[in-house]
């Protein structure tokens, strides 16, 4: 009998930022709630992994890409 491939192998995998997909109560900022309502939408795109892109700033201990991009989640804006 033959091993099972990893999932990874043949995952299609969605890069989402959750403030900027889709937003639920008009807000004006994505959210989770929006994220969700919309999972059957990316399901009939054949998306089949959801990576979540970093929603809260950073607490500057990680040694990887969300230092940079910690400020766009704030809502006020530029991180002021």
């Amino acid at each position: 009998m033959k091993p099972e491939e990893p999932w990874y192998k043949d995952a299609i995998c969605y890069e989402l930022h959750v403030q900027a997909f889709y937003d639920s109560n008009a807000d004006g900022i994505g959210d989770f709630a929006g994220a969700r309502q919309k999972l059957d939408y990316l399901k009939d795109l054949g998306v089949t992994c959801i990576w979540l892109l970093p929603f809260s700033q950073s607490p500057l201990n990680f040694l990887f890409f969300c230092i940079g991009f910690s400020f766009l989640a704030q809502p006020s804006g530029l991180g002021d």
